[in-house]
């Protein structure tokens, strides 16, 4: 069974770092996880990403940032359906 983006449902597939949909669940992940650590971190890029289809979307990848402990960290956000919000559910440093 498909879903939209050809992912399969329950699946992971991964992800095109280039589409808006997956930068800007990113982007929201790293402004969440810098509101709620009190960090400050900046958003550079997408390098990695998978994506899964649960109740919205899970996006699992590797995002390159100014500011932190390393250039990039892991970063997994659950994107909630029906424009929910997010929630953030690993932003750490990648060693």
């Amino acid at each position: 069974m498909s879903c939209q983006g050809g992912c399969c449902c329950g699946g992971q597939s991964q992800a095109n770092v280039n589409d808006e949909h997956v930068i800007q669940a990113f982007k929201d992940a790293i402004a969440n996880h810098n509101q709620t650590a009190n960090d400050h971190l900046e958003y550079v890029k997408v390098v990695s990403a998978t994506q899964q289809v649960v109740a919205g979307f899970m996006f699992r990848g590797v995002v390159e940032v100014n500011g932190g402990a390393a250039k990039e960290y892991f970063v997994d956000v659950w994107c909630k359906p029906g424009n929910q919000g997010i929630e953030v559910k690993r932003c750490e440093p990648k060693q």
